[in-house]
């Protein structure tokens, strides 16, 4: 539960994107006192090589995943416009000590780096007493000057309806509105047969379709 009325919905998911440590040039003066240079982000600059801890292979969290695969899309900033992929590691939807112990073996392993340059936590929850779902983003984008910006999105909807008395009572409603529009469609084709194109010539009978087409 989060904050004791909503119930997590699915696994949590936590996104990184990097960029590497050659994807800018230090000037030659001051090359000695930096020896690897973070950009920051764009896309051509992303690193996208899969960084597993030593005796460690293939794990998902450190092992590049396209935006395909993740169907995600684009995440736009006042920074930079990110691209849906990235490192993801999933948590428990609920046991919390799993989800701390994947957290800190992320955190042992160096997971974020001085090449980090977004990271983003997704997560869906349900409200009962409000009957509303809301899908959750919390990113977090760390710029080459240094620091975290952190920013948030939030979209709440109501997609099980009609449940109280007035709900059903709005779908009658809305079921007796659809047929009314049903019958005029009907009703104007009927006179579109009869009159042909004679019927377009009467500005009433296109005032008609405007309203029906609104």
């Amino acid at each position: 539960m989060v904050y004791y009325e909503n119930r997590l919905l699915g696994r949590p998911r936590i996104r990184m994107l990097k960029v590497s440590n050659d994807s800018c040039a230090i000037v030659p003066s001051f090359a000695r006192k930096f020896t690897a240079c973070y950009a920051s982000y764009e896309k051509a600059k992303e690193d996208r090589t899969s960084f597993n801890p030593p005796g460690f292979s293939d794990l998902p969290a450190f092992t590049y995943s396209t935006a395909e695969d993740l169907e995600n899309d684009e995440l736009w900033s006042a920074l930079a416009t990110y691209g849906g992929g990235g490192f993801v590691q999933y948590l428990s939807e609920t046991n919390k000590d799993k989800s701390l112990a994947k957290i800190g073996f992320l955190k042992a392993n160096r997971w974020i780096d001085r090449g980090t340059r977004l990271v983003v936590i997704d997560f869906a929850i349900y409200n009962g007493n409000l009957n509303l779902f809301c899908i959750i983003k919390l990113f977090f984008e760390l710029p080459a000057t240094g620091g975290v910006l952190s920013n948030s999105q939030y979209n709440t909807m109501r997609l099980i309806r009609y449940v109280t008395t007035f709900d059903k009572f709005v779908l009658g409603c809305e079921v007796l509105f659809v047929l009314f529009i049903l019958f005029f469609i009907a009703e104007e084709l009927v006179d579109i047969y009869k009159c042909r194109l004679s019927y377009f010539k009467e500005s009433w009978n296109i005032i008609n379709l405007a309203v029906i087409g609104v």
